[in-house]
């Protein structure tokens, strides 16, 4: 729930954010996991490459997967992450690198699957990063990625961004717009990320949008979300005590309608892109 990042990386005060509130922000994201393992498809035995991995949860789970006679590389920008994922993860087939995914110097042919959970569309340059990521994979080896559609179409972001800006509005407060289509929704366009791909010699593209319910913070009451999301929202950043306070009753009325018994269940909209070398 990475509202307001941007395409050119993750530096350390994004990571400081997100470590620090590790469960709220990972919690949700396990059916993304699920549909990424679902169509990656990993086999015992399999090298396989995770890209922008955030703390590990997916890289270590595919590592399970692959067993002991396989090895899973996680590869991140962002050095606080890899020291975070080496504190809680110690599965003796995982490996870690500290680089930019856009320069990372990979050896020819040595992954079997390539996958990544919303890290591919922070790439500053796709197509350069995607052709990396392409001669590190094997010949008929697969990438399997999830990123955000724009954010029009994913209520999970959308419904609190509109909440929370028409509040801003309504005071008058001063605030920096996100994007709807670049940073986290950078690769929210089919024929763009196609073009990319394409490009960078990867073949048989195809896309599949999920709207799996995510639960905003995870399970919990409605209040929970919207402390979660008072806690993340760059939109809410210096603003007064007085427009905070504003801005929570907002939240807890717009998505009391929401709760499904279980926690704020907000529609997604991701796109998992699948791709081959050839």
């Amino acid at each position: 729930m990475a509202e307001g990042q941007t395409a050119a990386g993750w530096d350390a005060e994004r990571s400081r954010i997100w470590l620090s509130n590790l469960a709220d922000c990972e919690a949700p994201l396990v059916p993304v996991s699920a549909a990424i393992f679902e169509v990656a498809n990993l086999r015992a035995g399999e090298q396989v490459l995770d890209v922008g991995w955030g703390a590990g949860a997916l890289t270590v789970e595919a590592a399970r997967r692959v067993g002991p006679q396989g090895r899973v590389v996680g590869l991140d920008i962002s050095p606080e992450m890899i020291e975070a994922a080496r504190r809680r993860w110690t599965e003796s087939n995982l490996e870690w690198l500290v680089v930019d995914a856009g320069e990372a110097d990979l050896s020819p042919e040595a992954f079997d699957a390539i996958i990544s959970r919303f890290g591919v569309m922070f790439f500053a340059h796709p197509e350069a990063a995607f052709r990396r990521l392409r001669m590190a994979c094997r010949t008929g080896g697969r990438l399997v990625t999830a990123a955000w559609a724009h954010r029009d179409e994913v209520p999970y972001f959308a419904v609190p961004y509109e909440i929370l800006t028409s509040v801003l509005d309504r005071h008058h407060a001063s605030y920096t717009p996100v994007s709807a289509v670049e940073g986290p929704y950078s690769l929210g366009n089919e024929e763009q990320t196609t073009r990319s791909l394409q490009a960078a010699g990867w073949d048989q593209i195809q896309f599949s949008l999920r709207r799996d319910r995510l639960y905003v913070g995870g399970p919990g009451t409605v209040q929970r979300a919207v402390e979660v999301l008072i806690k993340v929202s760059s939109v809410l950043a210096g603003q007064s005590e007085d427009i905070v306070a504003t801005a929570r009753e907002a939240l807890t009325k717009g998505l009391q309608q929401w709760h499904d018994g279980t926690g704020v269940a907000l529609p997604s909209g991701f796109l998992v892109t699948t791709a081959r070398r050839g």
